[in-house]
């Protein structure tokens, strides 16, 4: 039987709250899992998070191919020498290695502080990815995107790994709400399954076997729990 050949993914990978992009290449099978191996690009990902986007820019049977395109776009962004990206040296699908060849002393800094300086808030939007979602508060209406305004209005600091993550925006009326949690309108009024079961004397199985049969909110409610045969008087 005849092996398969390993295909060889050539991606711009992009950390999407910061913006940094990365030009890189795997043989994986899963290309979109791979985070890159790049010492900078590496740090980068420690000090702001794996949250990544990736771009398969193509995709080849061989290394020579992989090559000749990998310094075409090394050479069309200037990877090496512009901010925008934290490769050391041109991708040319040799594994990356640059303990040989790169001048540690002399070699581009990166520009970390660039992307925590408030003013510059509006450009750093321009960077990121534009695949990635809007976040709106559902509370006071407020839209953003990013970790600062998911700390101001989405979630609050976990303070151990049991914590659940609430919402944090000071027109949340009830801030135990979990940011998934599913509301439910009655007379106006939104509800919890929790707060539903508890006023209308349902339990948590009645209420999700009648939502899964169809009913409306209005008749779950309305339709009283038949009594178990096997209750004690």
């Amino acid at each position: 039987m005849a092996s398969i050949k390993k295909k060889h993914y050539l991606m711009l990978k992009t950390q999407i709250e910061t913006g940094l992009k990365y030009l890189c290449y795997t043989t994986k099978k899963d290309p979109f899992g791979y985070k890159g191996s790049g010492k900078r690009w590496k740090n980068h990902l420690k000090v702001h998070g794996a949250n990544i986007h990736t771009e398969i820019l193509g995709i080849f049977d061989t290394e020579i191919e992989l090559k000749k395109k990998g310094v075409y776009y090394s050479k069309l962004w200037q990877v090496v020498d512009s901010d925008e990206f934290a490769n050391l040296r041109p991708e040319e699908g040799d594994g990356g290695d640059t303990s040989k060849f790169i001048d540690y002393k002399n070699m581009k800094p990166m520009p970390s502080g660039k992307w925590k300086r408030k003013d510059l808030t509006e450009y750093n939007k321009t960077r990121i990815n534009p695949g990635i979602n809007e976040l709106t508060c559902p509370w006071c209406g407020e839209k953003g995107y990013g970790p600062e305004f998911r700390k101001k209005h989405l979630v609050t600091t976990r303070k151990t790994e049991t914590d659940k993550m609430y919402f944090n925006c000071p027109k949340n009326t009830n801030k135990k709400y979990h940011p998934n949690q599913k509301f439910y309108e009655i007379n106006g009024k939104k509800m919890t399954t929790k707060e539903i079961c508890d006023k209308y004397n349902l339990t948590r199985n009645a209420f999700e076997n009648r939502k899964g049969y169809g009913w409306n909110i209005s008749k779950i409610i309305s339709t009283p729990l038949k009594k178990n045969k096997n209750t004690k008087k």
